[in-house]
């Protein structure tokens, strides 16, 4: 294989030479004669690492089964290809000759980390897939340079001047020939070669490589003659299609037509317009289809439509010219599907998106297909622009902003000259009237991207507006049902049939969750049908409607999580997220405070058990911190309830004390005594973790005096529970016990099977912490297989989790390794973040124990990073800090300890997760 040169070399600066190599019919070579192809690259891969190194070349890198290199000098350039030549006709192949097409094109890139980024790459590597083996092509560029210092043998035949197959500028071709090498070749395959009209491009094809790919494989397929690329406006469907068309031309002996639709506004005129491109002209007695469909009939060529969505009720002509002429495809862009036989419908994707939250090294993120297209927009109107550690943040956030559509991108990457990204960015807060002032030779429907959208607007019936604008109230997404409820208020709407129509005409995209279709817009989409809503005058009914919609979801899961269906339940909530987060929102606009607090009440145990504890607690304090939401309602006292359970999970001890203190004092008021145990219950695990033992029991007494009173078994049972965490707190493992196994016989005898599962638990924890690790093992074992049952599976993480204690203190590491592992499955898939320090915790303390020092520190220092991002304190201290000093003591050299415990902090939870499951264990 070709390698690169040593990172010490210095690669050409200023105007340098690029040659790009490729091997001639290599993917045909490769797929019928492997071995041999496998032995001939080896040869054919030494002979231009020679070659170029002779030379004083650069190998910047390999590119499929040829190079690419830099020069200095374009004469080296020139003398490198000349050696490359002629030592690959000298060679003894064998059964396989290999022969390889060489281009030279000369021009400035910028560069990063031993890599050359800009146009004049792709100028040159279009420039060799204009040759043929065995052929070195130079561009004009390179020709300026070395007329006057080449050797007196070699001469440039001038080929004349060429469209390329990136549809910018022609380009001025020479052959270099030498005496002792071939000099007659077949055409240059460049656009030139077969009939066509394909516009010239201002602007450089940036990405897109699996979309072109994907286009062109369909187009190559004999089975395919209609594809149409769909997609809302912006997204580059035209471009794509361009780009595709003159990558292919050469496969269509009678060429490659492009007909622009977008003027048109009346159907009957497509004909009309696909034959004056080919000048066949109305006869009379003969209509102009007929005489179309003859011109087509023996030709074997690529149609490209464009615009077809304002004119569809064209498509059965095309069927009709398809039939006529069998050797003709048609590639049509739309921003609807055309829903006609046989035809195959490619959605085009948005351009690819760094992760704004985790973006990868420059020389990675640059070379994602948004990013790539910021860069080469910004570096047309601002030369000295450069994507920087600095700036890199915010054009990922603008590029994700808008979607990765290339419209939006282009026209925000114009506003370089005067904004840097970073204030961009603040502008963006408004898309649609940011995103203004495209090139002046665009179409006006290109010039704004709102002006984009109205074009498809307006292609919509009366209907179908009125759901779009509506299904803007949506974040993140929805299901048919929840557009079905929320959208169709008159009850007017065939919902299932218009959102079937939306999704066709691009502006609502459809995916799938567990079996079930879901549907939203990009967040560009949404913006414009979110303006139109409020236009109309119907954004409070409709939010409203959105908002109780989730509420009554989010209150109709709250009894689900503590049972059998929490898994599925906690995903459904996950998935719908964004929309109870809108629902929130909107709960802070209306006037009554009485939603926000029902929808704070109801999302307790999702934001606790999916670690969501700082976001619960900022949406209770604004919903109770809102006009009207003062008044002393028992709405207001569940989700003070919820604040603090919160807070407490957090440690924010004083927080959760008021919190449940003004809870308990409304429940007092309002004379909810089946509330006020369940805040006397709160009080108490406040004061518990606090160390207060005697206010604790004071007030699990006074709950279980309540619940006595009212006969609520299940309200003793958890007094009782609780009573025996306070007698264990106080070392009374026996009055413990005790309290734990009445507590346990009242919820047999109500049927409580969590509460049994609870009781069995913390009967476990009273044998561990009595050294009985046998009989705490038997009791987590019979609470595991009660969750197991229910299917309550972050009570199952939490038996595997002590189960692993009981095996680590029995030193059998590999069982204790297993169980912790299980268990992080678990809480990985529950979301439950405080659940997963726990598990990294204690597979940390596995790992050092094998004697992975290092690891460990790393696992340890990812898991207290992760504790400090969610606000969650370690309950587990004493346990925790005994083996960390442990293994600290077994280490010996702690600089290299602390060294991995900080980078175990800047890990992200998946790769620390990933770091916690290897086997592979260092000795420290």
């Amino acid at each position: 294989m070709l390698t690169t040169p040593p990172a010490d070399r210095l690669l050409p600066t200023g105007t340098v030479t690029f040659l790009f190599t490729d091997i001639e019919g290599s993917t045909r070579l490769w797929e019928t004669q492997r071995a041999a192809m496998q032995l001939a690259l080896a040869h054919h891969d030494a002979i231009m690492r020679d070659a170029i190194e002779a030379n004083d070349g650069y190998l910047v890198k390999t590119t499929g089964d040829g190079a690419h290199a830099a020069f200095a000098i374009a004469a080296d350039a020139i003398a490198a290809c000349l050696a490359a030549q002629r030592a690959l006709k000298a060679h003894a192949w064998g059964e396989l000759r290999i022969k390889s097409r060489m281009a030279l094109h000369s021009g400035t890139a910028e560069q990063r980390d031993a890599d050359y980024y800009g146009p004049a790459l792709s100028r040159g590597a279009r420039l060799m897939a204009a040759g043929h083996g065995g052929q070195i092509l130079l561009s004009l560029a390179t020709e300026e340079l070395v007329r006057d210092h080449l050797p007196a043998d070699i001469a440039l035949r001038n080929m004349g001047e060429r469209r390329l197959k990136d549809l910018v500028r022609p380009e001025r071709v020479y052959q270099v020939v030498a005496p002792d090498l071939p000099a007659d070749f077949p055409p240059l395959k460049t656009l030139d070669a077969r009939p066509n009209n394909l516009p010239a491009q201002t602007t450089p094809f940036i990405g897109r490589e699996h979309a072109i790919r994907t286009v062109k494989e369909h187009l190559s397929n004999a089975n395919v003659r209609l594809l149409t690329l769909s997609g809302v406006g912006g997204t580059g469907k035209t471009r794509l299609a361009l780009q595709a068309a003159a990558d292919l031309v050469d496969e269509f002996e009678h060429g490659v037509f492009f007909v622009p639709l977008a003027a048109l506004s009346d159907p009957a005129l497509v004909l009309p317009t696909i034959a004056k491109v080919f000048d066949v002209r109305e006869a009379t007695g003969r209509p102009l289809q007929e005489q179309l469909q003859d011109y087509l009939r023996e030709k074997q060529m690529l149609l490209v439509l464009d615009n077809f969505e304002q004119v569809i009720d064209a498509a059965p002509r095309i069927t009709d010219l398809l039939t006529a002429a069998p050797r003709l495809k048609v590639l049509v862009t739309s921003r609807e599907v055309l829903r006609l036989s046989g035809e195959t419908d490619y959605p085009v994707p948005p351009l690819s998106l760094p992760d704004p939250k985790r973006l990868p090294p420059l020389e990675r993120f640059t070379q994602y297909e948004a990013v790539a297209l910021f860069i080469e927009r910004a570096l047309a109107v601002k030369p000295a622009f450069a994507v920087t550690n600095e700036n890199a943040p915010a054009v990922a956030e603008i590029c994700h902003r808008l979607d990765g559509l290339p419209l939006a991108i282009e026209l925000a990457a114009a506003r370089v000259r005067v904004l840097p990204p970073q204030r961009m960015l603040v502008e963006l807060s408004h898309r649609l009237s940011f995103l203004i002032g495209g090139a002046r030779d665009l179409p006006a429907r290109q010039k704004t991207l709102r002006g984009t959208i109205d074009w498809s607007h307006a292609l919509l019936t009366g209907d179908e507006q009125q759901l779009f604008r509506r299904l803007a109230v949506f974040v993140g997404g929805c299901a048919l049902e929840a557009i079905e409820a929320v959208c169709n208020i008159e009850n007017n709407l065939s919902v299932l049939e218009t959102v079937e129509s939306l999704v066709g005409k691009s502006l609502v995209k459809q995916t799938e969750a567990h079996g079930e279709p879901r549907f939203a817009m990009l967040e560009t989409i949404r913006e414009y049908a979110r303006d139109r809503l409020i236009a109309a005058g119907d954004e409070e009914r409709v939010r409203e409607r959105h908002r109780d919609y989730f509420l009554a979801l989010a209150e109709a899961a709250e009894a689900k999580l503590m049972g059998a269906e929490q898994a599925e339940w906690l995903q459904r909530l996950e998935e719908e997220h964004e929309n109870l987060r809108a629902g929130l929102d909107w709960s802070l606009v209306e006037a009554g405070p009485r939603g926000g607090l029902r929808l704070c009440g109801a999302l307790h145990q999702f934001w606790f058990v999916r670690g969501h504890l700082s976001e619960g607690r900022e949406w209770c304090a604004r919903i109770l911190g809102k006009a009207g939401a003062e008044e002393r309602t028992s709405e207001r006292a569940k989700a003070l309830n919820v604040a603090g359970v919160l807070a407490r999970r957090q440690g924010d001890y004083p927080a959760a004390w008021a919190r449940h203190e003004e809870s308990l004092a409304i429940q007092r008021q309002l004379g909810d005594r089946r509330s006020m145990a369940t805040s006397q219950n709160n009080l108490g695990n406040v004061a518990m973790e606090q160390g207060d033992i005697a206010s604790a029991r004071a007030l699990y007494e006074e709950s279980l005096a309540i619940s006595r009173e009212l006969g609520d078994r299940r309200g003793i049972a958890r007094a009782l529970h609780n009573l025996g965490i306070v007698a264990c707190g106080q070392g009374d493992f026996a009055s413990g016990r005790a309290l734990f196994e009445d507590s346990l016989a009242i919820s047999r005898e109500v049927g409580n099977r969590i509460g049994i599962a609870h009781s069995l638990y913390d009967l476990g924890k009273v044998a561990f912490e009595q050294g009985d690790y046998p009989a705490a093992g038997a009791l987590y074992q019979e609470s595991l297989t009660i969750r197991r049952e229910l299917g309550e599976r972050s009570g199952i993480a939490a038996s595997l989790h002590d189960v692993g204690h009981v095996v680590f203190e029995l030193g059998n590491y590999p069982a204790a390794r297993k169980q912790f592992e299980e268990g992080l499955v678990i809480r990985r898939e529950l979301g439950d973040r405080a659940g997963i320090a726990y598990s990294l915790e204690a597979l940390a303390a596995v790992v050092a124990a094998l004697g992975g020092s290092l690891r460990a520190a790393r696992i340890w220092g990812a898991a207290e990073r992760l504790r400090e991002e969610i606000g969650s304190p370690l309950l587990e201290r004493p346990r925790y800090d005994r083996r960390v000093a442990a293994a600290r003591a077994a280490w010996g050299d702690d600089a290299a300890v602390e060294r991995a415990w900080k980078e175990g902090r800047a890990l992200t939870l998946e790769q620390a997760i990933e770091l916690a499951f290897e086997r592979t264990v260092e000795r420290g």
